[in-house]
């Protein structure tokens, strides 16, 4: 149990630290955004840069959180069988999910959390989808959603 603890723990690191370079990212996207003049695009922009800096500050927070919790466990619990005891591999369990299934089902919100929110195709099938269906304010919103991406390229 105490390497499955480890691992996870080192699994959260690589995160905390991939959210922190995605974070610093922002940062200086941010600043290059502040020498530009000032326009709706721009507040837009900014809010975007703010709300995903935000959000990976709170992610990891959370991780950190988890990661301590982790590390007394391992500590209070070092010397149990429980805690030595190896792990048993079982076998994988491998899930495939159609986003685009789920997205046209309603299961799935097309947001800016969706995992293909920046991939201008899968919008375009969407689309595409939607027009078929006569679904014309949700073409509009998602052909919105297309030019502002377009845009900040």
């Amino acid at each position: 149990m105490k390497e499955l603890l480890k691992k996870l723990l080192d699994e959260m690191k690589v995160k905390v630290l991939t959210n922190l370079e995605q974070a610093k990212e922002q940062e200086g996207d941010i600043r290059k955004l502040l020498s530009c003049p000032e326009t709706f695009e721009k507040a837009f922009n900014m809010q975007k840069k703010f709300e995903r800096t935000r959000q990976l500050l709170s992610e990891n927070h959370d991780y950190l959180e988890i990661q301590m919790k982790i590390v007394k466990l391992i500590d209070k619990y070092r010397n149990t069988e429980f805690m030595n005891t190896p792990i048993v591999k079982s076998p994988e369990i491998k899930i495939e999910i159609d986003y685009f299934k789920e997205t046209v089902e309603g299961r799935l919100v097309f947001n800016e959390y969706h995992p293909f929110y920046l991939d201008e195709i899968f919008i375009s099938d969407l689309i595409s989808f939607n027009l078929k269906n006569e679904n014309y304010e949700e073409c509009q919103r998602l052909i919105e959603i297309k030019n502002r991406l377009s845009v900040h390229k």
